[in-house]
């Protein structure tokens, strides 16, 4: 009876723990879920005109951005070891298929990062944003050809 008794109460300490460890943990909004570091997994880049993607993910090995709760970011590159700080927030449009029937929603990081000591200054507008708890996508139209973003979440 006594074992019995001890179990029942490890359950009662244990069960609340668990219950709270849910697949939401990071929140249920883009905004909430982009909270954080991001580490860039992959990038991809296709200059205008071409039918195929590069693969630039070499240039951004143990690059970060980090999103934080006040929509302040820091993005850090580390090749040049050089920080740049900015601001972020989440929009979206309603896009529709051709015959205008189907509707969804596509979200877009709008921001900026800068570095003023060294004079840069980045405006940031990541297109087709997907954010899960573990993983970020975008797309990015910059230097005459479009990016794309693959991240993981590090912390």
């Amino acid at each position: 009876m006594k074992s019995l008794k001890t179990a029942f109460i490890l359950l009662l300490l244990v069960f609340p723990i668990l219950s709270s460890c849910h697949k939401n943990s990071f929140g249920t909004t883009p905004e909430q879920k982009i909270v954080g570091t991001w580490l860039f997994e992959k990038v991809k880049f296709k200059p205008k005109g071409n039918i195929s993607y590069t693969d630039f993910t070499d240039a951004y090995v143990n690059c970060t951005v980090t999103f934080n709760d006040d929509w302040t970011l820091t993005a850090y590159d580390a090749k040049s070891d050089i920080t740049a700080y900015g601001s972020w927030y989440i929009d979206w449009y309603t896009n529709y298929d051709e015959d205008d029937v189907t509707e969804s929603t596509v979200y877009v990081l709008i921001g900026t990062m800068d570095n003023t000591s060294l004079g840069i200054i980045n405006d940031v507008y990541w297109d087709e944003l997907v954010v899960s708890n573990k993983k970020l996508t975008a797309i990015e139209e910059k230097d005459s050809g479009k990016y794309k973003y693959t991240m993981t979440r590090v912390d």
